[in-house]
């Protein structure tokens, strides 16, 4: 078979080829070219999740412009490190989630926050609770699934309000 666009790489052949519908669909599709910054931001991520459990972890900010990118690469990270489950010592299954990805509210409330991060896990709650209580279910949720980095996109939305905030 004769290779009609030999300028192009193998991947957008076939896309090339696809139907119109399906050529679109892919043109939607999330895509993140992994440059060296990203890789680096990466790396960093990894080296903090891979360390021993302290009273104070560390942490990093991640400050840019809108719209460059910041999301997709923290989104890239959590995907990259996804759930998965495995038998704890009493041969019970557990679900692992390595990375946590929650979005802070613009109203930057603590309980918007924890609200954020207890649907990150899928889990029943109720959003009525006291911050107590909605603590709790965190700190015991991360806990469960072994979480080893939580990331907390749009943080800055707290730096907003009153050191009372």
């Amino acid at each position: 078979m004769e290779i009609l666009y030999k300028h192009l790489n193998e991947q957008c052949q076939d896309i090339v080829l696809l139907d119109a519908k399906d050529r679109i669909r892919y043109m939607h599709k999330d895509i993140l070219i992994e440059y060296p910054k990203i890789k680096e931001i990466h790396s960093l991520l990894n080296q903090l999740m891979d360390r021993p459990k302290k009273p104070r972890m560390q942490n990093l900010l991640i400050i840019g412009e809108s719209n460059i990118g910041k999301t997709s690469i923290i989104s890239s990270f959590e995907k990259k490190h996804h759930s998965y489950g495995i038998e704890d010592e009493n041969e019970m299954s557990v679900i692992v989630r390595p990375v946590i990805l929650a979005l802070a509210s613009d109203n930057a409330d603590v309980k918007d926050l924890y609200t954020s991060i207890l649907e990150s896990f899928w889990s029943p709650f109720n959003p009525g609770d006291t911050l107590v209580k909605l603590r709790h279910q965190v700190f015991h949720q991360m806990q469960e699934c072994n979480v080893k980095i939580l990331i907390i996109d749009e943080i800055h939305h707290f730096l907003r309000g009153t050191s009372k905030q």
